[in-house]
C-alpha cells in the first residue's frame, strides 16, 4: 500500500526509510493517512493489529486505530469539553462552567457522574482522573469507579500535571515549588520542594512509580532533578538554558532522564551526570514528546526555524535517523509493540521497527 501513498510524500519518504544507518536496523513504512479522513487508511499487512493508538481529530473526534491502520472504535463527545485517557480507552466530559463531571469509555458507555466544578486530567490507563479546583489550587483523586480517594493536595498555583507513559502513576507540581508523585490507589508516595521555592516547570513518573523527575528554575536558570522515589534521594543537573514553557522532560525504569533542553537533548544518568549530549536544532517554544521502548527513544519537536523534526537514537548514542516533516506544525511520537506511531497536526504515520529489540 506505500505505492498508493502521495507521490511527494513516497518520495520523500522512500529516501529516508529504504536508507539503514546501523546495521541490522530498518525502517519501513506502514500506513498514513489524513486526520480528516483516518477511516479511510488502507491497512497495512506488515503492521501489529493488537497495538493501538489514540487519536482525536479535533474538538470532539476521537479513534482508537490498531497497528495495521484499522480503526478499532470511534466516536465524537457532544454536550461540553472532554479529557481523555493516554491510551484513549477513557474519557471525562465536563463544562468549561459546569457543576458535574461524567466518565465514560471510549464506546460511549458512561461509568460515574459526581457533582464537581473541578477540571479532570486522566492518567494513561484511565484508572485515575485528577480533579482541580478553578483557581489551581487544589487537586482531589477519583479512580474510574467514581471513588475519590482520601488524598488532597495544595499548593500556590498547579504549573504541570504528569502521568506515566504507561500504567496510571502521578505527579504534581506548584507554583511555589513544591510536588508530589502519587500511586494509582491515592497516596502520596514522594513529596519534595524546590530549592527557595523555585517555580515547578515540568514532571515526569516512570511506569512503576519507582523514579520521577522535575523540571524546574525561574527566569535565568533551569535545573532537573531525579528523584529515586523508593530510597526518597535525588540528584541534580544543570541546564544550558531557561525555558519558559514546558518542555517535555521522560524518565525511565532505571531512574534515566530525558529532556529537550532547547538546541540539545540530553540523557542524565540517576547520579545526574549527562551520559548523552546530543546537539539538535533549536526548539520552538511549545509542543514536544519524548517517548521510549526498551533502550530506544523517539524524540519530536518543532524547530524554531522549520518544521516538526522526529529523532529516533538508542540509549547508547547512537542516532538511527532524523527526518522533518514540512506539513507538520506539531508532531508527536508514540513507540509500541515494535512500530513507531507519529500525530502530527494534519496527518498520522507508522512505520514498523526490525532489528531493534522493543518490548
Amino acid at each position: 500500500m506505500w505505492y498508493f501513498f502521495p507521490g511527494f510524500i513516497a518520495g520523500a519518504m522512500a529516501a529516508l526509510f529504504l536508507f539503514s544507518p546501523a546495521p541490522a536496523v530498518e525502517i519501513c513504512p506502514e500506513w498514513w493517512g489524513g486526520l480528516k479522513n483516518l477511516s479511510a487508511i488502507e491497512k497495512s499487512p506488515g503492521g501489529t493489529p493488537k497495538a493501538s493508538f489514540f487519536v482525536r481529530a479535533g474538538d470532539r473526534d476521537y479513534f482508537l486505530l490498531k497497528g495495521d491502520g484499522g480503526v478499532s472504535v470511534s466516536g465524537s463527545v457532544t454536550d461540553g469539553l472532554a479529557a481523555f485517557s493516554g491510551n484513549g480507552l477513557f474519557y471525562a466530559r465536563y463544562q468549561k462552567v459546569g457543576n458535574d463531571v461524567e466518565f465514560f469509555n471510549a464506546k460511549g458507555d458512561r461509568f460515574w457522574k459526581i457533582d464537581s466544578m473541578e477540571y479532570p486530567y486522566l492518567s494513561f490507563g484511565g484508572k485515575v482522573v485528577l480533579l482541580m479546583n478553578g483557581d489551581q489550587s487544589g487537586i482531589r483523586m477519583v479512580d474510574y469507579n467514581g471513588n475519590l480517594a482520601n488524598i488532597r493536595i495544595s499548593g500556590r498555583t498547579c504549573t504541570a500535571i504528569a502521568f506515566s507513559d504507561a500504567g496510571d502513576y502521578s505527579a504534581v507540581g506548584f507554583l511555589d515549588g513544591s510536588y508530589y508523585f502519587l500511586s494509582p490507589k491515592g497516596t502520596m508516595i514522594h513529596y519534595g520542594m524546590t530549592p527557595k521555592g523555585t517555580m515547578v516547570k515540568g514532571l515526569a513518573v516512570n511506569r512503576d512509580g519507582s523514579h520521577g523527575a522535575v523540571h524546574y528554575g525561574n527566569t535565568e536558570t533551569d535545573r532537573v532533578r531525579v528523584v529515586a522515589i523508593a530510597s526518597d534521594d535525588y540528584d541534580e543537573v544543570d541546564l544550558a538554558h531557561a525555558h519558559p514553557v514546558k518542555t517535555s522532560l521522560h524518565v525511565n525504569g532505571g531512574g534515566y532522564c530525558t529532556i529537550i533542553d532547547t538546541d540539545r537533548v540530553l540523557y542524565i544518568s540517576p547520579s545526574g551526570s549527562v551520559k548523552l549530549n546530543i546537539p539538535v536544532p533549536a526548539k520552538r517554544e511549545g509542543h514536544s514528546s519524548i517517548s521510549c521502548s526498551g533502550a530506544l527513544y523517539a524524540v519530536s519537536y518543532t524547530m524554531r526555524t522549520g518544521p516538526s523534526r522526529l529523532l529516533l537514537f538508542r540509549d547508547d548514542g547512537v542516532m538511527l535517523f532524523t527526518k522533518d516533516f514540512p506539513g507538520e506544525s506539531f508532531l508527536d511520537a508514540s513507540l509500541r509493540e515494535g512500530l513507531l506511531f507519529l500525530r502530527g497536526s494534519d496527518s498520522v504515520f507508522c512505520y514498523s521497527l526490525h532489528g531493534i529489540q522493543t518490548p
